[in-house]
């Protein structure tokens, strides 16, 4: 059970599972309290070690005969890291599913706290799906929650860029603001508190991706005209003009959610059998399309103002370097 964060209760809630009597530290965040062990939380982080090398003063604040440590963090953030210390099932590797507040909450509290494992571990399921490639973008699995084995991840597409911002995670931004842009902006631009840069970001994206970048995504439909080798000039012709036609409300309606359909989205592997061309026609068009695809994913970061891939991949690189990529075990 996680705490609800209600700071008004006059009676701290001892945290199921985290509140232990043979052991001697007590921690209270909001109106939540844990009966941890000292040694342990010292071994796994840090700051903590740091922490409580410092001598209680003898007047210090106790808790059940045990002396207090208050910390700043939400009851939430802190449940779902101590559990994720001391349960090892509780926040499972990549690609054992879990869900989008979980990873938020062990990130926020490792990169804190110093705890390395767990840091890598939530970094690693939010890379797998904002990939820094088009071939490993295209790979994920359709579908807009179950599948990417983070549950609620399009639900808080907000807080990806937020917490993205907050921790330096840049990599992950403009996969993370494509998602945005996949949103009714108007619904949500004055419910979500990322910063009023990012807004910008997000509106001015929208605004391209709709317009001149799903142009230039259906472009291969009529462009060239005739293409070398068709062996079907006046039926090819008709084909590809009258599908051109039809894909320009693909961008704004959607023609297979009802939803808006965005560059990377707009044409994908079904909708070849829709054109009645012939073999040479559909392999140059196939080829074209994967140069215009490969185009806008490198075009995607200055879409949002964002670092080139080359730069946001290095950050990436460093940081787990940092981390040491090592598991907790």
């Amino acid at each position: 059970m996680e705490p609800d964060g209600d700071a008004s209760s006059s009676t701290p809630l001892k945290a199921e599972g985290l509140y232990w009597q043979d052991c001697g530290l007590v921690l209270q965040a909001e109106d939540t309290v844990y009966r941890l062990s000292r040694d342990f939380l010292a071994s796994h982080s840090p700051v903590f070690r740091d922490m409580l090398l410092i001598p209680t003063p003898a007047d210090a604040e106790t808790f059940d005969g045990c002396p207090l440590v208050r910390l700043t963090d939400s009851a939430k953030d802190i449940t779902r890291f101590f559990n994720a210390l001391v349960r090892y099932d509780y926040f499972p590797p990549h690609p054992i599913p879990v869900s989008f507040p979980v990873v938020a909450s062990v990130l926020r509290m490792s990169d804190k706290y110093g705890v390395d494992g767990l840091r890598a571990r939530a970094l690693a399921h939010l890379s797998e799906v904002h990939p820094t490639t088009l071939a490993d973008f295209r790979a994920l699995p359709p579908g807009l929650t179950e599948h990417l084995l983070i549950d609620g991840l399009y639900q808080a597409r907000a807080e990806v860029v937020k917490l993205a911002r907050q921790l330096s995670i840049d990599w992950l931004l403009p996969v993370a603001f494509y998602r945005l842009c996949q949103l009714n902006p108007h619904p949500h631009m004055f419910t979500s508190d990322i910063t009023l840069e990012d807004k910008e970001r997000w509106l001015t994206g929208l605004r391209l991706l709709e317009g001149k970048e799903n142009n230039k995504m259906i472009d291969f439909l009529w462009t060239p005209r005739v293409i070398d080798g068709c062996t079907s000039r006046s039926k090819c012709s008709e084909e590809r003009l009258a599908c051109r036609k039809e894909a320009e409300g693909w961008g704004i309606i959607g023609h297979k959610t009802g939803g808006r359909q965005l560059p990377l989205d707009l044409w994908d592997n079904g909708d070849w059998a829709r054109l009645g061309v012939c073999g040479n026609c559909l392999a140059t068009m196939t080829a074209e399309h994967s140069t215009c695809m490969q185009a806008l994913w490198d075009r995607l970061p200055a879409i949002f103002d964002l670092p080139s891939w080359g730069a946001l991949e290095a950050r990436k690189a460093n940081m787990m370097k940092q981390c040491q990529l090592h598991d907790y075990e």
